[in-house]
This record gives C-alpha cells, structure tokens and sequence, in this order.
C-alpha cells in the first residue's frame, strides 16, 4: 500500500510538472555597485536585448548591508533607474515594476563576492504584441465614513459600505477587463487549476492611502454586469505565477480563529493586549509563547512547549533565536504592513526564515487602531523564549473581521447584476465552471515565431496554448509550429487567434474553427496589420 501511494505521488508530481505555457519569458540582469543605483555602460548595454519587448518585468533587489527599511528603498531607485532607461528604449511596451530589498537573496550574503550577486535588478520580457496593450485604470477617491458605490466604465459596480477602511479617504483603482482585447492584454485565461471555467468579468482592484497599499475590514459588494441567467457562478481569485500565467481558484474555507475563553472580545490595555497576542500565538504553533511583560504566563508557556507541538520549529529556527529580534509594523486598517529583522550577525540566512516564519505564524488582521501598531519580538541568548512587548498604538483583538466559508464564494443576483461579496481586493473574477462538457486536447497548426490563443464564440472563455509532454515532446511541437490547448471542450464553435512580431512588423491570423480532439490542419494566414489595427480586430473580433 504504501509503495501505491508512493506511486500515485509521484505520477501526480510528473503530471504537475510537464504542463509548460506557450508564452516565452527571457530574463536578464542588471547589476550595480554597492550602495548604488546608477546603471553602468556595461550593465546598460544588457537592456538592448529588450528592444522587441512587448512586456517587461523588472524586480529590484540589494544585499543584506543596511536597515531594512534602506534597502528597499534603495531598491526601488534602482528599479526606477532600469525603468527610465526601458522607456526611452522600449517606449510602447508595457512595463511593471515590483522592489523586495533584501528580502529575496538568491544566497546568504556570506561576503563580498556573494553580496555582489544580490545588489540587482532581475528583468523578464515576453515578446507578444497583445502584451503591450494598455488598459486604463480607473481610480476614485472616496470617503469612506459613509457608504459609496462606484460605477465603473464597462459598468462593474463596487459598493463600499461605511467604515470599510480605518482612514477617512481613500482611493480605489480598477482595472476591467472584459472584451478579448482586455483579457488578453494582461495573458488571462479562463482557467481555475487546470478546469475551463466561463468569465462574466475581471476586475484588479487596489486600495490606497497616501500612496500605501490598505485593505478592507468589511466585505464590499462586487456586482459584474449580467448578460444570462445563469445562477452558478462564484468568487474567483487569481494567482499569477512566475512566468506571468493567470490561474484563478476559489479561496479556501477559513475556519473561524480560536481565541482563548479568557479573552474579550474587545480589549482596552496594552497589557490585556499583550495576553490576547501571547494567547494567539500560544494556539497557533508559534516556537515562543511566552512574554516577561505580564505576570502568570510562565506556566501556560512551558505547558505548550513540553506538549510537542513545537518541536519542529525548534529543530529549524534554534540557531536563530540567539541572534537578533524582529518588528512587526500593523497598519491603522490591522494588516502586517512589514516584518523586519536586526541582527548583529547580518549575513545570517535567518533574517529571511524568520521574516517568512512569523508573516505565516502571526494573525492576519487584527483591530483598526489610529495610526500603526508595532510588535518587537526579541530573541535572548540565555532562553528558549522572546519577549513581546507592544509600542505606540497598542493593538486589540479583532472579533469583526468576517471568516471565509463557501457562501463568500456563490454570487447572489438582482435583474442585471451578480453580485460577489469579499473582504479582499486584487484580481478577482466572477466566473462559472463549464461542468458537463466533454474535454480534450486541440491542437493548432502556426508559425513557429507566433502566439496563439483560443476564444469560444459561445462562452466567455479564453485559453492560452499550453504543452503536455517531456522537454523533448514539447520542444518537438514547438519546432513545428504546433500549439496545444488543454482540457478544452469538444464541438465547440470558436475561434483561432494569432500574432508575431517579425522584422519590427505585426502579423495578426484569424481563423474559425471547431474544437475537436487532436490538430487542426488549417493552415493559418498573417496580415500584417498597425498596432491600432490590431487592437481593434481583437477587441470586436474580427479581421
């Protein structure tokens, strides 16, 4: 039995592992000097491989020399650098930018040959035309005391109920994406963990204030334009790989947190807060349970330790415990804004494990307070426990913030709406699973240079090419031009779409077709077409 499921294990992990997404990414990186931003001759010349780009990624990354707060700002200068060079260089592709600090080391900063590999820019590219398509975000200040609706121009509603957010103003930016030209852009699918799902509309949504990313305390109502009566549709999230891939998911059940009986629902002090965290993290698998700060804890500390439950964790973290402390910084809306580390020991490939270990270990919200909370966790040489000491605005136990269950996820409806209710923002996709169908594998004949998508004329349903084979398989499609569309349904009307870039020129196909099981013999054939041409036969669909 137990070789079976050894078996069955690893058939699963072979199945995971040979599904590869058609859309090409190259990388390259951009190194600095310590402490600096400037982009050298050298390193410059690098960015001349992007000049076909159509998307470009870039993620700014420092060593561990420094605060943590310096390096990530150090980090966006030098993302901003790449990115005014990219501009002048690429000025129609589209570009997104993220900064980690030194929050994502590709080694353990042990010296000065190891640290210069860190102190980068990592740049992605993908060479797709429809990539480099712009849609406009849509941004509304509100005030958030009172109850708003905003209506979006494809008409997407979001109402936002009082007391959503702790401040008073803040901006909501929304991104739609709706027709083909939009959900391609941004290399969507209709896709939840391999499953073809039906889209009634996308949407990224973000909330700011003063330029900081917040989150809602309370569910807002999310209401997509209806144009059936289909009834089964439901909340979808979307999670995007490495290699810019869209899949979206249903957000797991959250069950309800346990609290201690002996805890308010509401408390008051600092003190009485400090209980409730020592409490929460005594229930929730925390290495450290107990804090000098309040009297009596002692024994329930040692309770927890000896029972077992930790042993793991010790076994991972004890040599980190003795050599620094870590911060907690709670925004005024109680989500963890950043988990710091110090440590004398700077090169220490702790600072990343007990950064990872307590944003997992630590609740997830807590209270809205005026202004931001912070925890200090100090670990101590002479003991196998921290202190927790709370500073400024003393953070209290959050009993409002709604659990996920499944009945998050079903939409409700009014006569031309479905309407999603979530605490969470994000991408976020109102969408149905296409139970029923018969799936197989389509495939399409193309250049070898082109991207290929799929588009059912029936359905709002949007598939990229993807692979399923060996490296050797797969290399043998491409090399024919052979693009693949998994778990499709069968005997479907639908439609072929294709482009490449050659020469600075575009080239845009459309086909009719039925889906079916195995390859399409047409032939298809290019136009060359102006970027307005071709956005324009995306969008409405025709050549």
């Amino acid at each position: 039995m137990k070789q079976r499921k050894k078996l069955i294990l690893l058939l699963v992990i072979c199945l995971l592992q040979v599904v590869v997404y058609a859309a090409k990414v190259n990388t390259l990186t951009i190194y600095f000097a310590k402490d600096k931003y400037i982009v050298t001759g050298a390193e410059g010349e690098k960015l001349y491989a992007l000049k076909n780009a159509d998307l470009i990624m870039l993620h700014g990354h420092t060593d561990a020399d420094g605060s943590n707060v310096y390096n990530e700002q150090l980090s966006a200068k030098r993302v901003a650098e790449v990115q005014r060079i990219v501009a002048q260089l690429c000025p129609n592709a589209r570009v997104e930018t993220k900064h980690y600090g030194e929050y994502e080391p590709i080694n353990a900063n042990e010296d000065e040959v190891a640290k210069t590999a860190n102190r980068r820019v990592e740049v992605s590219y993908i060479v797709d035309p429809l990539l480099s398509t712009k849609v406009p975000v849509q941004s509304f200040t509100i005030d958030t005391r009172i109850g708003q609706t905003i209506t979006c121009k494809q008409g997407t509603q979001v109402v936002i109920p009082a007391g959503a957010f702790a401040a008073a103003n803040v901006t909501i930016n929304v991104t739609e994406y709706y027709d083909p030209l939009q959900i391609f852009s941004a290399n969507l699918s209709t896709k939840c963990n391999g499953a073809p799902i039906e889209t009634a509309g996308m949407i990224y949504i973000t909330a700011e204030v003063d330029g900081k990313h917040v989150e809602p305390m309370k569910d807002l109502q999310y209401k997509f334009p209806r144009s059936n009566m289909k009834k089964d549709f439901k909340f979808f999230e979307g999670k995007r790989d490495e290699s810019y891939n869209m899949n979206w998911v249903l957000p797991e059940k959250k069950v309800e947190d346990v609290k201690p009986k002996a805890i308010e629902e509401k408390v008051k002090s600092p003190v009485d807060d400090i209980e409730s965290i020592i409490d929460w993290l005594s229930l929730n698998n925390m290495k450290v349970t107990m804090t000098n700060a309040v009297n009596g804890r002692m024994d329930s500390a040692m309770e927890y330790l000896n029972n077992g439950r930790n042993l793991e964790c010790f076994k991972l973290y004890e040599g980190c415990i003795k050599k620094g402390s870590a911060t907690v910084v709670i925004n005024s809306d109680g989500r963890i804004a950043r988990v710091s580390t110090s440590y004398t020991d700077k090169n220490s490939s702790c600072d990343r494990e007990i950064r990872l270990y307590l944003e997992k270990s630590l609740p997830k919200r807590f209270a809205a307070a005026r202004g931001e909370s912070v925890l200090t966790i100090d670990f101590r040489a002479d003991s196998m426990f921290q202190q927790v000491r709370a500073v400024d605005v003393p953070m209290v136990w959050n009993s409002e913030v709604p659990a996920w269950s499944m009945d998050h996820l079903t939409a409700d409806y009014e006569t031309d709406k479905i309407v999603l209710k979530a605490s969470k923002l994000g991408w976020i996709n109102c969408d149905r699973f296409m139970a029923g169908q018969q799936l197989a594998t389509y495939s399409v004949k193309a250049d070898t240079n082109a991207n290929v998508r799929l588009v059912l004329n029936k359905y709002n349903a949007y598939f990229i090419n993807e692979y399923w084979g060996n490296d050797k398989e797969n290399k043998q499609e491409k090399n024919i031009g052979q693009f693949s569309f998994l778990r499709v349904p069968v005997n479907e009307p639908a439609t072929i779409i294709s482009t490449k870039r050659e020469n600075g020129k575009l080239y845009l196909a459309m086909q009719a077709a039925t889906t079916k099981q195995g390859l399409e013999t047409a032939k298809l054939v290019y136009k060359e077409v102006s970027k307005a041409e071709l956005e324009a036969a995306i969008r409405d669909m025709k050549l």
